[in-house]
């Protein structure tokens, strides 16, 4: 029997495998960090030795020191400046992964929370009009178009203002469509927590938009879990509420 896969079904089933496609590269991005950093860490001491080496020996660079002798003395010789850059660069290189991975998994729940609400205007756009219903209608509109033409594009528009706006805007309207019962969660150990949230974006924009060099972060692997964990809830929770479903022929319609 053939499957009849709804719009919002379709739709449903794009965001859950975009999700696990973008977290599955981070994770693999995370890993093969971690694993290829203390071979690349000895190349790169071997060339910082050998940068430093030049630096220290060479007569023309005389000139760039008040006095290269205590220079040398003070950071430790060629071994120690090629060692305080090979430090430097990992340093470096472990801040810009965990900066690149926030922004990633913050990326996949932002996408995914905007198209969350797109499904549930798919499946219910009648739970959509106490969010539109104010909105003013031209005389050439009602006079060219029905009601359900005209709530569409109001909630068309509204959910295009709703994509520019912060992650915490996206989620507080998706609870505000399906209205999820109190403590309502997906898995015992999590809990949805705005504040968190709010955190994580700040977090976000702040390593995207500050000033400075970028730092490491305590705790990034269980901040990019409760990322990726939230746009589990609301999958989950846009599910129990509207009842859409994955369609198991998707992967082999998208090539996957």
């Amino acid at each position: 029997m053939d499957i009849v896969v709804r719009p919002a079904d379709d739709l449903y089933t794009k965001v859950f495998f975009r999700m696990t496609a973008l977290w599955s590269s981070v994770l693999a991005f995370r890993r093969i960090a971690e694993v290829g950093l203390p071979k690349a860490s000895t190349r790169l001491y071997y060339d910082n030795f050998i940068f430093a080496q030049a630096l220290f020996e060479d007569p023309q660079n005389d000139k760039l020191f008040l006095d290269k002798q205590k220079a040398v003395e003070s950071i430790g010789g060629a071994e120690g400046l090629g060692a305080k850059m090979t430090q430097n660069m990992t340093k470096s290189f472990r801040a810009t992964a965990d900066a690149a991975s926030i922004a990633f998994v913050h990326s996949l729940l932002d996408g995914a929370a905007i198209d969350f609400c797109r499904v549930t205007a798919l499946v219910a756009p009648d739970d959509w009009e106490p969010f539109v219903r104010d909105q003013k209608v031209t005389l050439l509109e009602a006079k060219d178009h029905d009601y359900v033409t005209l709530l569409k594009r109001r909630i068309d528009a509204n959910i295009e203002y709703l994509e520019r706006q912060a992650l915490l805007k996206k989620t507080d309207r998706l609870f505000a469509v399906c209205k999820p019962e109190k403590n309502f969660t997906f898995k015992p150990t999590y809990r949805f927590d705005p504040e968190r949230l709010a955190s994580l974006d700040k977090l976000r924009h702040d390593l995207i938009h500050g000033e400075g060099p970028l730092k490491s972060h305590p705790a990034v692997d269980e901040s990019l879990e409760y990322l990726f964990e939230t746009s589990l809830f609301l999958f989950v929770m846009v599910n129990h509420r509207y009842g859409v479903r994955i369609d198991p022929t998707y992967p082999a319609r998208a090539g996957w």
